[in-house]
């Protein structure tokens, strides 16, 4: 049996893998001296409350939308990000039509092209476009 790089790899990647995964359990209990209690992961929608009272109070009228995302993600920023991330994933859910059509794009263009060449590839595979391939991965 012959051993190629492959074969390491995918030794390496295992190895690696079952360590994070064993790891991941010392390093989560680690921490300071807070108890349970104290720590509340994510903030209640009711803890925002008196931190939204104090600002409409301060500007005299009722929050708009803005102002509440805005005073919500600077009281936990984790917020900011995860609104990002919905915000992101709603944006790829109408733009995957559009990446696909131009992965298919460039897949016929890169046959195309390919025929024309007179190169012929290890056990008569094409060559890859690698646009296609990013394209169908988004």
């Amino acid at each position: 049996m012959k051993i190629t790089m492959f074969h390491y790899l995918r030794i390496f990647s295992f190895i690696v893998l079952t360590a994070a995964c064993c790891l991941s359990e010392s390093f989560a209990g680690g921490g300071g001296g807070h108890s349970s209690s104290d720590l509340v992961f994510p903030m209640t929608l009711e803890s925002y409350e008196p931190l939204e009272a104090a600002k409409a109070d301060e500007a005299g009228k009722e929050l708009n939308l803005w102002e509440v995302l805005v005073l919500r993600a600077s009281a936990d920023p984790i917020n900011l990000v995860a609104s990002l991330l919905f915000l992101g994933a709603i944006l790829h859910t109408f733009a995957a039509g559009n990446f696909m059509k131009l992965a298919h794009k460039y897949e016929a263009a890169n046959k195309l092209r390919s025929q024309a060449d007179s190169r012929r590839y290890v056990r008569g595979k094409d060559r890859v476009c690698m646009k296609a391939t990013l394209y169908h991965f988004l």
